[in-house]
């Protein structure tokens, strides 16, 4: 491991507000594609279904790709889709038709962005 490359992101200023919108996103293991597999991907999204149990909090975006996680499902360009609606890993589907599969997305609790 990298110690000076820890150090870094452990002097990294955090802000953990409850009830405020959180972004989160990571890479696997040394950037290897191991969410490449519909089973994986499909533990993992049990894996969030149950935390939702234990600490309930709402889901607006999210995305599954073979080598990271993160909430914005705009960004699904590359690989074996034709676009983000065609990527069956993500939350453009729920946004775009309604559809609630693999992952439930709360999109009725989104705030407006209105001024």
């Amino acid at each position: 491991m990298d110690r000076g490359r820890w150090v870094k992101y452990r002097r990294c200023k955090r802000y953990d507000v409850a009830g405020h919108a959180h972004y989160l996103t990571f890479s696997c293991w040394r950037g290897l594609a191991l969410l490449n597999a519909d089973r994986t991907r499909k533990w993992l999204t049990d894996s969030i279904e149950a935390a939702r149990q234990v600490v309930p909090f709402d889901l607006w975006a999210w995305v599954f790709m073979p080598e990271h996680v993160r909430y914005i499902h705009a960004n699904v360009r590359r690989g074996p889709v034709g676009g983000p609606e065609d990527w069956p890993w993500s939350s453009c589907r729920a946004w775009e038709d309604g559809v609630d599969d693999p992952l439930r997305t709360d999109r009725a609790s989104l705030p407006s962005i209105e001024r």
